[in-house]
């Protein structure tokens, strides 16, 4: 993947701008999976971390953080690494504790299923950055909360009763909001600084 954004450097600079695609890449991504009721020995969540699709983080609660590849290892040394952490484990945790107090109500006979979620911010140019939390079940997509409108948007059926409880709770959503709002562009633009001197290293 280096060499590939090295090449792609490399093209920007000998090719017309309609050919290539030059823009600074501006995508961060963190894959959730929450486990509410975990197996003896199962990991209650999974967090994985992606820079312009290259994974750079993988961890289990409770485990240690893994930074994966020359983007991982370069990023890990920096102040926002710990900052990013320390948020996702504590939005994971409040997240867990929301699927938790709904089992009464939801789920007295079943155990709570597995709460897949995406928090995303991307930039195009010179562009402000939009953000969304994607959260769904069983591989589908079913809420949605994004900068277009900082609401709570039903994609598909089966999470009616999910989108409720977080429209009730104005500190979940507030947390939610914050996470992606207040840092998500920080981690972006931080994580971006250390991704192109990175780059530049190998280039040189």
């Amino acid at each position: 993947m280096v060499l590939a954004e090295v090449l792609k450097l490399i093209l920007c600079v000998l090719l017309p701008l309609p050919l290539v695609a030059c823009a600074d890449p501006h995508s961060l991504r963190y894959n959730v999976s929450i486990i509410p009721q975990p197996k003896p020995q199962q990991p209650w969540c999974e967090i994985q971390g992606h820079m312009d699709e290259m994974v750079f983080l993988s961890f289990h609660c409770g485990g240690e953080v893994n930074p994966l590849g020359p983007l991982g290892r370069k990023l890990n040394s920096t102040e926002t690494w710990e900052e990013q952490i320390e948020m996702l484990k504590y939005v994971t945790e409040e997240l867990r504790k929301q699927l938790l107090d709904l089992k009464s109500e939801i789920f007295p006979t079943t155990d709570v299923p597995t709460l897949q979620g995406t928090m995303r911010c991307e930039k195009e140019g010179s562009e402000k950055i939009h953000w969304s939390w994607e959260f769904g079940f069983n591989g589908q997509r079913n809420l949605l909360f994004s900068s277009d409108n900082s609401m709570w948007t039903e994609l598909e059926a089966g999470a009616t009763w999910l989108k409720t409880a977080l429209e009730n709770d104005g500190a979940m959503t507030k947390l939610l909001k914050n996470a992606l709002a207040g840092v998500c562009e920080k981690w972006l633009l931080s994580l971006n600084r250390s991704r192109k001197k990175m780059l530049g290293t190998t280039g040189n």
